[in-house]
């Protein structure tokens, strides 16, 4: 069944400029990497009396699941956020403690945990807006695997790491996203599952 852009946006906190907010944020995360691992990252670590970036990253967990508690406590569904968030654990914080633990685990730094993190904040929205103009399922599959598989390649040559790991994990990264996980969001698979491949290297 073809969803319209209206139908998409109006599951969101917001309407169509919450839609537009939520996909602006997803596509946003894909520059934490780039914040985390430079000067950025131990600056704001130590304006805040921090020793270590990865202080910070505990501080952010923390912060994050304290946030999560309250809000699903209270049952608020923010803007941007949709309705049955208002009960279950919000994509927005799933995102969040995914990148944080790609941070803590991925080996050799920005080099791993751009790419992981660059396939999701890419991939996820544009998946999900040619979705709802309901483009055909393989298609939409296709184009998904190119962008990761872009991605990756674009690592190899950035950063010196492996090909192989375009032809491995662009299928493998629309394959954990494509089922309606009712458990955990596709936000955190395709991340940690990348990741988790990586650190088995």
């Amino acid at each position: 069944m073809k969803r319209s852009r209206v139908a998409a946006s109006s599951a969101v906190s917001g309407g169509r400029f919450g839609h537009r907010l939520r996909r602006f944020i997803h596509i946003s995360m894909g520059a934490t990497p780039f914040l985390y691992y430079s000067s950025w990252g131990v600056a704001i670590a130590h304006s805040l009396g921090l020793p270590t970036r990865h202080a910070l990253l505990w501080l952010m967990a923390s912060l994050v699941i304290v946030w999560e508690t309250i809000r699903i406590w209270r049952g608020w569904v923010p803007l941007g956020h949709r309705a049955h968030e208002a009960s279950h654990i919000s994509s927005f914080a799933w995102g969040a403690l995914s990148i944080i633990l790609v941070f803590l685990l991925a080996p050799r730094g920005l080099a791993y945990a751009a790419p992981i993190i660059l396939s999701c904040a890419l991939a996820d929205p544009l998946l999900g807006e040619l979705r709802s103009r309901g483009i055909s399922r393989s298609l939409v599959a296709i184009v998904g695997v190119l962008v990761v598989a872009a991605v990756w390649l674009a690592a190899s040559v950035v950063w010196s790491i492996s090909w192989k790991w375009a032809l491995v994990l662009a299928p493998v990264t629309i394959l954990v996203e494509w089922p309606n996980w009712r458990w955990i969001d596709d936000n955190a698979l395709m991340m940690l599952v990348p990741l988790m491949i990586v650190c088995l290297q």
